[in-house]
């Protein structure tokens, strides 16, 4: 479960950099440490790295998360809710508590769809990933179990 949030953490925030540098987002992956001062010397690319490897390690504990909570459910559209319930919980939940984020309705339409869509998508892979290797192991030690 380690590797599999590490990555997608990693993988998709790299995503959401490269789609806020061609501006589909008005949101890049320091939102999350947009609360937090680091000073002059974390600007540009050291506070996009800090941030990117920051969801990395938060995506460590959602897949935690998903792993006891669905890990039983297959199929792509348990990963769709997963990816929406995230998606709700960060910019509607704790958008402003956590985040500094402003309302969703003060940014862009292309920014609340292409946000939506990547954690739709981040949600899914999460949710796969986890399920199929808790069957994979669930199959595993079945055969173990003689």
């Amino acid at each position: 479960m380690v590797s599999i949030g590490f990555f997608g953490g990693i993988f998709w925030s790299s995503v959401l950099l490269v789609l806020s540098y061609f501006d589909f987002t008005q949101i890049g992956p320091n939102f999350v440490l947009e609360r937090i001062k680091l000073g002059k010397w974390a600007n540009g690319y050291v506070e996009n790295l800090i941030s990117i490897v920051g969801i990395g390690i938060i995506s460590i504990i959602i897949a935690f998360v998903f792993y006891f909570i669905g890990r039983k459910f297959n199929g792509v559209l348990p990963g769709i809710f997963f990816g929406l319930l995230l998606w709700v919980i960060v910019f509607i939940l704790l958008g402003k508590i956590a985040f500094d984020l402003k309302a969703i309705k003060d940014y862009s339409s292309d920014t609340t769809v292409t946000t939506i869509c990547l954690f739709i998508l981040y949600g899914t892979f999460i949710a796969y990933s986890v399920s199929f290797a808790f069957q994979e192991q669930k199959a595993y030690l079945r055969g173990y179990s003689k």
